[in-house]
């Protein structure tokens, strides 16, 4: 259904766009190079809220690159803003094509999810999550933990590290120890995130794929809340945030 006023067309357009692979390393080093690096396509215009600019050329804590080759520059450029407190919507342009307007925010404002809601079940799109494997870990570093379960089910994963920050949650001192035992993927990332009080669960981006999405409690139950209108293995239209 339309949303940010685009006409149904128009949004079935935009979709379509932001389904574009990412085809290289984006670069951290400010939310303006960023956005540059991601090269969108031509009918978007790139604008700016006054609350963005103020950090569109500061740069984040991290710096770096972050490698997003193979996921869609929709969600792509969701996950990089989203490591400064930024996001994006997509509104009609006056005469042609769309302006992308990029805005400080989070998953309970109206922006461009970072992922959507997979239509099928997860058990069904990645059936690996729910292999029992061998689970050995004594005080291990949660982000190798979460690298060995992407090798495993296939997955790559990333992280909002500013929400998590702002939640006192610092992701590369994060650890984790559990007993000898045999566990599904999934049930492990539970246990994980139960035990660092955040949020790791898959999400899916425009072109169908599916990657893991480390987050706050918070964000990820306000996404929930912008997609409980989807029921995985039901008959529903493509997903759109409210």
């Amino acid at each position: 259904r339309p949303t940010w006023g685009l006409s149904i067309p128009q949004y079935t357009e935009v979709l379509q766009l932001l389904a574009v692979k990412v085809d290289s390393e984006i670069p951290l080093s400010s939310p303006a190079e960023s956005v540059t690096a991601m090269r969108l396509s031509r009918e978007f215009r790139v604008t700016w809220s006054p609350e963005a600019k103020k950090v569109a050329l500061s740069p984040p804590d991290s710096g770096g690159t972050m490698d997003l080759r193979g996921l869609s520059s929709g969600t792509g450029l969701a996950i990089v803003l989203a490591q400064s407190g930024l996001g994006f919507r997509v509104i009609p342009h006056p005469r042609s094509g769309f302006l992308l307007e990029i805005d400080a925010g989070g998953e309970s404002d109206n922006l461009w999810p970072v992922g959507w809601k997979n239509k099928q079940p997860v058990t069904v799109v990645v059936p690996a999550m729910y292999r029992h494997v061998e689970v050995d870990l004594d005080d291990e570093q949660v982000t190798d933990v979460l690298d060995l379960i992407g090798d495993r089910v296939e997955l790559p994963w990333f992280s909002c590290r500013e929400r998590l920050a702002a939640d006192h949650i610092d992701l590369d001192r994060v650890r984790f120890s559990t007993p000898p035992a045999k566990m599904m993927p999934a049930r492990l990332l539970r246990a994980i995130a139960s035990d660092s009080r955040m949020s790791i669960e898959p999400r899916t981006d425009e072109a169908g794929r599916v990657f893991l999405w480390c987050t706050t409690v918070k964000e990820q139950a306000a996404w929930k809340r912008r997609f409980a209108h989807v029921i995985p293995g039901a008959e529903t239209t493509q997903p759109s945030p409210r």
